[in-house]
């Protein structure tokens, strides 16, 4: 019987150096630890450390690859959250737009945690019906949430 490898099984391959230096948790690293340990808790919480680990296991190659251990687990935790009943697409969808966030059902949301050594810029989305706008009617539209990635452009008024 042959096994096949999951994608995070590097056990026995040539993978390059391990970095062991230490390094600060930023306060996303914290708040993402902090947020595990509840929802984990033996006592009071929702799953297990197990079910945390087959999710991240579990993660496609592209995924697990390209996201940083913390963006890992929350990408995990809303699986869970979502397979565990603890919370459904439609409460996501109301709590985003709590902060003003509606985004159409092909948009996905991506938790991406910006280092000193990686740093990414959010390009908002063209709205409809812009293409005969000037720079400065364009610029007029765009909001400190868009440029944050939080929130998508409205569409300019007639």
């Amino acid at each position: 019987m042959t096994m096949t490898r999951g994608v995070h099984d590097l056990g026995g391959l040539s993978a390059g150096p391990v970095d062991l230096s230490e390094h600060e948790r930023t306060f996303f690293d914290q708040r993402v630890d902090a947020v595990m340990r509840l929802l984990t808790d033996p006592e009071s919480g929702y799953f297990t450390v197990d079910a945390m680990r087959r999710a991240i296991e579990s993660l496609p190659g592209d995924d697990y690859f390209g996201l940083g251990y913390y963006e890992r687990w929350v990408r995990v935790i809303r699986q869970l959250a979502l397979e565990t009943g603890l919370i459904s697409e439609d409460d996501l969808a109301r709590k985003l737009a709590e902060f003003g966030t509606a985004l159409p059902g092909d948009i996905e949301i991506r938790v991406v945690d910006s280092t000193a050594d990686t740093r990414y810029m959010v390009l908002p989305q063209r709205p409809r019906c812009t293409e005969r706008l000037s720079e400065a009617e364009l610029a007029a539209l765009v909001t400190r949430d868009s440029m944050i990635g939080v929130t998508v452009l409205p569409e300019p008024r007639p």
